[in-house]
């Protein structure tokens, strides 16, 4: 009996985990390909304007940053 039961938890939890992978597929696929315009701050805290949001590895100011390149193209 419960080995049975066993079982069928464990069949739950494998089709719950595909379920739940094909549908993070389906979100993913819905993401935008851009990334947002916010507004976008320098080290100092201030308003540089909004611009392409760099993520979270570049900081506006510090090295890497292509700021000059996300002005540009977002008319700056």
């Amino acid at each position: 009996m419960i080995l049975q039961i066993i079982s069928w938890a464990v069949t739950v939890l494998v089709v719950a985990a595909v379920v739940s992978f094909i549908v993070s597929l389906f979100a993913v696929a819905r993401l935008p390909d851009e990334r947002p315009v916010v507004r976008t701050f320098d080290r100092n805290g201030q308003e540089i304007g909004p611009l392409e949001n760099p993520g979270e590895q570049i900081a506006p100011g510090r090295a890497g940053d292509p700021i000059d390149r996300r002005q540009d193209k977002n008319g700056g």
